[in-house]
This record gives C-alpha cells, sequence and structure tokens, in this order.
C-alpha cells in the first residue's frame, strides 16, 4: 500500500489502498492516528453499501456498527431504500478505536471524512447537507464556505484516498 501521497491541484491523492492483509491494515491505521488527535470531533458523510463485500461480512460490521450509530450522532439526509443512503455521522477520534475507521471504509461504498474548522457544529453541517449534497459532490463548496480545514474522500472502488 502506498501512503506517500502525489500531489495534483492542491490535493493530496493516496493511491493503491489495499485492506487485504494485516501489514496494509496497521499502515491504514497508523496514518489516521497521524492525521487526527485523540477527542477530535470528525464528521463522516456515508453513502451506501459497499456492494463488492461479501453479506456475511456486511452483516458482522453492521452489528458492530448499529452499536456506534444513534439519535445523538447519525442523521439521515436521504434514505432511497436499504442500501442507497445518505448519512451524516459525528464522532470523536480515539486510538484505541481507529480500527472504526476500517469498519468504516469497508462497509460504506462512498464516505467522506470532515475535519470541521473550530465553531461549526452538527447541526448546522446536517443542514448543508439537506439542502446541498446532491449539488456539492466533492464538498469543494462546503470547504470553501468555511466548514471544514480538511476533508478525505474515499475514491470509488475504495483504492484510493483524496485529501483536499
Amino acid at each position: 500500500m502506498n501512503l506517500q501521497p502525489r500531489k495534483i491541484n492542491n490535493v493530496l491523492i493516496y493511491e493503491e489502498i489495499n485492506l487485504d492483509n494485516d501489514d496494509s491494515v496497521f499502515t491504514f491505521i497508523d496514518f489516521w492516528r497521524q492525521e487526527f488527535v485523540a477527542g477530535q470531533e470528525l464528521f463522516f458523510l456515508f453513502f451506501r453499501l459497499e456492494d463488492l463485500t461479501e453479506d456475511s461480512e456486511l452483516r458482522s460490521i453492521k452489528d458492530e456498527l448499529s452499536k456506534v450509530f444513534n439519535d445523538q450522532n447519525l442523521h439521515t439526509v436521504s434514505y432511497i431504500d436499504e442500501i442507497r443512503f445518505t448519512y451524516v455521522f459525528k464522532y470523536k477520534f480515539d486510538y484505541d478505536h481507529a480500527d472504526l475507521l476500517i469498519k468504516f471504509w469497508n462497509y460504506f461504498y462512498g464516505m467522506e471524512i470532515i475535519v470541521p474548522k473550530a465553531g461549526i457544529n452538527f447541526e448546522s453541517v446536517c443542514n448543508y447537507f439537506d439542502l446541498h449534497r446532491d449539488t456539492d459532490l466533492y464538498l469543494k463548496s462546503f470547504k470553501a464556505q468555511g466548514y471544514a480545514d480538511r476533508i478525505y474522500l474515499k475514491g470509488l472502488g475504495g483504492d484510493y484516498l483524496i485529501q483536499n
């Protein structure tokens, strides 16, 4: 796995993300431990279930994640059917639970991790996505309007990560 980014048009692109072996999983977890501070509030934007993951693995991850999601930290922007949806989720990063990011990566087809600017609260982010999700696909306006310091986007297929 290559976690040395290429810089293109002011964004960093991490390529060849492959979580099929223990070494790459540990590398991926260590990457997030370096990117975030313990206790830092993060917002996630999730899109739909990963359709390349085996059903049994999805069920296992879903059971575990259902313990994490609740009314205090999960907001549904749209819910088309059981596998197509858009969620906004808030989470305080914890080094001991960095493997949760692996579960998110494996479970959700689309995932964006938002490091909010100081003073930005979860409710304002939820309101933004209720109004603008369909028109701000790569969150360029979201960031330009001062909602985020950094945004990480899971690339289609999950084999790369974009940071802007």
